[in-house]
């Protein structure tokens, strides 16, 4: 529903850096009469019986949008997965205590029941002990699912054995006996929901009592976490209006004098304040100044921030029944959304490709005939952040190699899209890139880099997702080469568990692809685009640098990227072997015998090709002579070579000659321009 998909969407952040959440107000926004909700403020403002005060979007839609957004909230029971355990568990008890139960208690074995063609019967197995096992371990989010799986069960022991059969018979009188026992127990939840809505203890539209959003997710901005996650009911710091974070250890390291430079505040040691790591969002309530009704602000789509303490609210009946009883003279004017943000001329290309898209599998439906299709509802495309920056080279890269670039200058850009659900406009797919144009030295020239991609599942019709999320990336291609930008490079990372990219969470149903599946996600599109004359090659970062000995200097360094970082690690391990090895024997084996006075047996074996030899710089490389950095990065980067994607646009020869053209910054004052060819121009 829109009020699910609202829930999941949030404020892009960095890779790995995710800032805290949207701010949830905590208030608890009351019309001045009626009772009081429990543990709610006392009400303020003054009632104004008007509709058209935009606190909420419902005053903004039409009655078919109003009923769509209520049915959307009207889900199966709200309960937790614990509550279902309790509520159901005597019912399944009652079941499998049943004479008969045995037959139904483990999955069909057809070898040992020398059944072989039970699998081509039936499609989807299901018994009770695996439904007690679902059961037991909090698999089941709504009731509705245990109910059909226990159906299931019985239904396939009548399909396989025949209704008029011995186990037909057993299976129909227990399904019998679970429906009379499964509807009373849901006529008794209902009515106990329906009593909470009338008491004010659930909220009237859903039906649902507390709603807690995922808990922000805090990353230690101190020098020796490097990133890493604030564990959960820990301690930490904080500063900067609750946007940078320490954790104890870090907090310790700074000095109390010292200023901590942040991109934009400076901070001191006694500027940092305690929390703990246990906060647990709740979505706020409000009051309906007609019913006195209480009501979540989400699924009542109320806007806070237009609260002015004297402007009325109305839950969706009562609007429905005030707009029955005055009918409005105009139709309601609807606030600015995703439409009114202006095109750039990429978001513009991109919709336009989506829509010819999705208008091509229309056609190809309807010419299928008993082919059903739905019509996805409205889509945008828009460009919503255009910034130059400048990626800095990171310090052991500058040292290793001197003649380096020390920085690469880069335009950021975040496209999203959106698509109205229910009358909402909602982000459903978002991408993070950086291009990096004809004035950007090697080796990133005229390169792009897809920083970050993610998605929410509620695209609608959910057949014509993946194709939608898939032609986002492949028009931003089409757009990127007719630009002049030859290569495009993706890092398929999912994020690890319990991180999230672009979207501050995602629904629980909706799966985090492993690594190969996202890997084949990537590639199946970027075939599509071959077929299409974007991309002329795919390859990997490893084919292209590291198979063959060639310099790290001309492997592209991106921000963000995975060898960049790595690299500082290995240039750090070579830093510190170049060292041990200019120790003189005495100091280095009583620092060997004091770290570890029994090494261990396999340091004392290292074969021959596991030993670095000195090359005349003093740095450490392998015996063939080939470049330290690309040795060592080429055995780490082997085993996981597929995930680094990379698509030509144009063919190597364009490359090469886009490569020796002069750049803006290079060119002689009063040199001609060189002949028409793409600009590159980010």
């Amino acid at each position: 529903s829109a009020q699910s998909a609202s829930r999941g969407e949030a404020v892009p952040a960095a890779k790995r850096q995710k800032g805290p959440p949207p701010a949830v107000n905590q208030g608890l926004i009351a019309a001045p009469r009626g009772p009081q909700h429990p543990g709610v403020p006392a009400a303020r403002g003054t009632a104004v019986d008007r509709i058209e005060d935009s606190t909420s979007l419902l005053n903004s839609f039409t009655p078919p949008q109003i009923k769509a957004h209520l049915e959307s909230l009207k889900t199966s029971l709200r309960l937790t997965a614990t509550k279902i355990r309790q509520k159901v568990s005597p019912l399944l008890k009652k079941l499998t205590s049943h004479e008969n139960a045995w037959i139904f208690a483990k999955p069909v074995d057809p070898v040992e029941l020398n059944l072989p063609d039970y699998f081509d019967v039936i499609k989807k197995p299901m018994d009770l002990g695996t439904i007690q096992k679902r059961l037991d371990s909090n698999s089941y989010k709504v009731i509705s699912d245990l109910g059909d799986d226990v159906r299931l069960t019985f239904d396939n022991a009548i399909l396989y054995n025949g209704p008029q059969s011995e186990v037909g018979t057993i299976a129909r009188d227990m399904k019998q006996i679970f429906e009379k026992h499964y509807t009373q127990l849901i006529s008794s939840m209902d009515a106990e929901e329906t009593h909470c809505k009338d008491a004010g203890e659930a909220c009237v539209l859903c039906g649902g009592a507390k709603l807690l959003f995922e808990p922000p997710v805090y990353h230690c901005n101190g020098t020796s976490c490097n990133g890493a996650r604030i564990r959960r009911n820990a301690y930490y710091f904080t500063g900067g209006r609750n946007q940078y974070h320490w954790c104890q250890q870090c907090y310790d390291k700074l000095k109390d004098k010292e200023r901590i430079e942040m991109p934009d505040i400076t901070l001191l040691k006694k500027d940092l304040s305690k929390k703990k790591n246990d906060e647990s969002p709740e979505e706020s309530w409000v009051e309906c100044s007609h019913c006195n009704r209480w009501v979540h602000q989400i699924c009542a789509l109320f806007n806070g921030r237009m609260n002015k303490g004297s402007t009325p609210y109305h839950c969706p009946d009562c609007v429905m029944l005030l707009r029955a009883r005055s009918p409005p003279r105009e139709p309601p004017n609807k606030p600015l959304g995703a439409k009114d943000i202006k095109h750039t001329s990429l978001s513009r290309f991109l919709e336009e490709r989506v829509l010819k898209a999705l208008k091509d599998a229309y056609a190809e439906a309807q010419a299928t005939p008993g082919t059903p299709y739905d019509v996805a509802p409205t889509i945008y495309v828009r460009q919503v952040s255009n910034v130059d920056q400048i990626h800095h080279v990171k310090q052991g890269m500058i040292a290793k190699y001197p003649d380096y670039p020390k920085e690469f200058p880069a335009r950021s850009k975040c496209v999203l899209l959106f698509q109205e659900i229910d009358g909402v406009d909602v982000i459903l797919f978002g991408m993070y890139l950086y291009e990096y144009g004809h004035d950007c030295p090697m080796p990133n020239q005229r390169r792009v880099y897809v920083s970050y991609l993610d998605s929410v599942h509620y695209f609608r019709p959910r057949k014509y997702r993946t194709m939608v999320y898939h032609e986002m990336l492949i028009a931003y291609l089409a757009d990127v080469k007719q630009r002049g930008f030859h290569t495009a490079h993706i890092w398929a990372c999912p994020p690890c568990k319990g991180d999230d990219y672009i979207f501050f969470c995602h629904p629980e149903d909706q799966k985090t692809p492993k690594d190969d599946r996202l890997r084949q996600w990537y590639i199946s599109l970027l075939k599509k685009a071959k077929t299409e004359g974007i991309v002329t090659h795919i390859t990997n970062l490893w084919d292209e640098h590291f198979k063959v000995d060639k310099a790290a200097t001309l492997v592209p360094y991106f921000e963000g990227d995975y060898w960049p970082g790595e690299a500082e690690n290995v240039l750090k391990q070579i830093e510190d072997e170049a060292a041990g090895r200019g120790e003189p024997k005495a100091k280095k084996d009583k620092k060997a015998s004091a770290v570890s006075p029994t090494p261990p047996a396999a340091a004392l074996t290292k074969t021959k090709s596991e030993r670095g030899g000195l090359r005349s710089d003093g740095g450490i490389d392998d015996e063939n002579g080939q470049d330290c950095l690309v040795a060592r990065m080429g055995k780490i980067l082997q085993p996981m070579k597929e995930s680094f994607i990379v698509a030509y646009l144009y063919p190597r020869d364009f490359v090469r000659e886009m490569s020796e053209r002069p750049r803006p910054s290079e060119k002689p004052a009063g040199a001609p321009s060189p002949a028409a060819a793409p600009t590159a121009a980010p």
